[in-house]
């Protein structure tokens, strides 16, 4: 018999209207941001922090050669390549 896991989901107005204290290792997805919650049992929704990865952002040149260099890259973009929104 397959097993099926569902997170309880809706977006972040609706999250914030509701406001419920997660139970310990609950997630919470928002569907209009991607983003999610982990509840520890004690804390409401909007008072909990963002769990993840927002994306990686590399050192700029600045400090890598030590200010040497006029102008400063910096590496950023989605983790994914840009599919953030795949289900």
């Amino acid at each position: 018999m397959p097993l099926q896991i569902q997170f309880r989901r809706g977006t972040a107005s609706a999250w914030a209207a509701a406001d419920p204290t997660l139970a310990q290792g609950e997630f919470a997805l928002e569907l209009d941001t991607d983003k999610f919650k982990i509840g520890d049992g004690t804390t409401a929704y909007v008072s909990l922090p963002y769990g993840g990865i927002v994306g990686p952002v590399g050192p700029s040149l600045a400090n890598i050669d030590g200010g040497l260099s006029n102008s400063v890259y910096t590496i950023a973009g989605p983790v994914d390549g840009g599919n953030s929104g795949a289900q």
